[in-house]
């Protein structure tokens, strides 16, 4: 899922840009994409994003068990595939656990503290049936003995029903195995008691690739950073979220509750996909980086004045040879620790470009697409190998675009073009870019050029 974007996930971070210097101010300066990002990154390369007891046997003294980590992811796929409900895990839950006991270790969140003596009650009550069996007790007894058990264990409900149930009959031989299979129900209510809930999406953790931001429905106010905890517009007075929809809830029915800043659905949202992030993944990707390194083979019969691709201009080698050189400079900086490290040059190219989605409303949906150029040709055009969706806003071209713009898209392209180095899989790179081709609506430019 996206990571809603707050003031707390940017201001709990350092500073990784300090003396910014550039044409276009910022329009919310306590929001920070770039620590977002690193951050967001810095997750996702972790080898493992698990819970302390992942590898955990899921039933105990069993040598081929299955780990409890593997069991709720499983669990979690087939809850969603299914739409169950959260009540429907938790019951499910609870009677494996009341059933099963202590000889499994469910991944559960316990709720009732006298769990543990309701369990050691129920375990005790079995162990007086079985001594009624052991014990060898003519059948005659059996009714008289049973029914003692359950009055002392307060087993009111339903004990008259046993009993009746397993009175022997003059002309029926019933043995005492009987008697005990039906005693035992009398507690049968035991499995159906809530002690616990659920907790399995805990263990299918994954890391957002995307950041989604609450905006306002005229396009006029972002909830970013010390605007966050807002519930309306500051501009107009819309409202961010939709009713408040909790059955117990007291705001019920109104758009103030303060848990809709957790768990609310806002009316409007913009989605920007972090470049770093993009990257890293990339670097992740078999032979990626030999892609990124081709070597264009020279035409003979081609003149040194024309061009067949975007990598034979000036602009493209100027800006690759400068990057060389800023690598080397920052290898030798401390070159002992920076020896092995790797540099990523990438160029890059934004189409940025709206469209209306139905015909009976103006709506504006606008998508924003990055691409490598100097991967080679037959990749750059295929989406999701060298090219991308890097935002996806829907509106007017108001200060909602130019937050998506200004705040984001030219904030991590200002931290590549001084470079960025990150760890992945234990290889140290220095990444840089360079926008060096821009596709676009030219209304929409005008929206965040001055």
């Amino acid at each position: 899922q996206g990571l809603h974007s707050s003031s707390s996930s940017s201001s709990s971070l350092p500073n990784t840009i300090s003396n910014r210097k550039s044409a276009l101010d910022l329009t919310i300066p306590s929001y920070s994409i770039v620590n977002l990002s690193r951050h967001l990154t810095k997750l996702s390369l972790q080898p493992s994003f698990k819970m302390f007891d992942d590898q955990e046997k899921l039933v105990q003294g069993n040598l081929n068990a299955v780990k409890k980590g593997s069991f709720a992811r499983v669990m979690n796929h087939w809850f969603q595939e299914n739409s169950i409900t959260k009540a429907a895990r938790n019951g499910l839950m609870n009677i494996l656990q009341n059933t099963l006991g202590a000889n499994v270790n469910l991944p559960i969140r316990l709720l009732d503290v006298s769990y543990d003596e309701d369990k050691n009650k129920i375990n005790q009550q079995e162990s007086s049936y079985t001594h009624v069996i052991n014990k060898g007790i003519s059948d005659d007894n059996v009714n008289e003995e049973l029914e003692s058990i359950c009055v002392e264990n307060n087993d009111v409900s339903g004990d008259d029903v046993s009993i009746q149930t397993i009175q022997k009959s003059d002309d029926e031989n019933s043995d005492s195995s009987v008697a005990v299979e039906s005693i035992k129900s009398v507690s049968s209510n035991e499995l159906e008691k809530c002690h616990a809930e659920s907790i399995v999406e805990k263990y299918d953790i994954k890391i957002a690739r995307f950041i989604q931001i609450d905006q306002c429905v005229n396009d006029c106010f972002v909830y970013a950073g010390e605007n966050t905890n807002k519930f309306s517009c500051p501009k107009c007075n819309e409202i961010r979220f939709r009713p408040c929809c909790r059955t117990l809830c007291k705001g019920r029915g109104t758009s103030t509750c303060e848990h809709l800043y957790k768990d609310g659905v806002a009316f409007k949202q913009m989605f920007y996909r972090p470049l770093l992030i993009l990257i890293a993944d990339l670097l992740k990707t078999t032979h990626f980086l030999t892609a990124l390194n081709y070597e264009r083979k020279p035409n003979i019969s081609q003149s040194s004045e024309s061009y067949t691709d975007f990598m034979d201009g000036e602009i493209a080698k100027t800006h690759l040879e400068n990057m060389k050189e800023i690598f080397s400079v920052w290898q030798l900086q401390h070159h002992d620790m920076r020896a092995d490290s790797v540099s990523v040059n990438l160029l890059l190219s934004e189409f940025y470009d709206g469209a209306q989605l139905f015909k009976n409303q103006v709506n504006n949906f606008w998508v924003l697409m990055t691409q490598i150029l100097n991967l080679p040709p037959t990749y750059r055009g295929k989406l999701g190998i060298g090219m991308f969706i890097q935002a996806i806003y829907a509106g007017k071209h108001m200060p909602a675009e130019k937050f998506l713009f200004i705040d984001n898209f030219c904030e991590e392209l200002r931290l590549l073009y001084y470079g960025v180095e990150i760890n992945v899989s234990g290889v140290s790179y220095f990444i840089q870019a360079r926008l060096v081709l821009h596709t676009l609506d030219t209304r929409a430019a005008e929206a965040f050029v001055p």
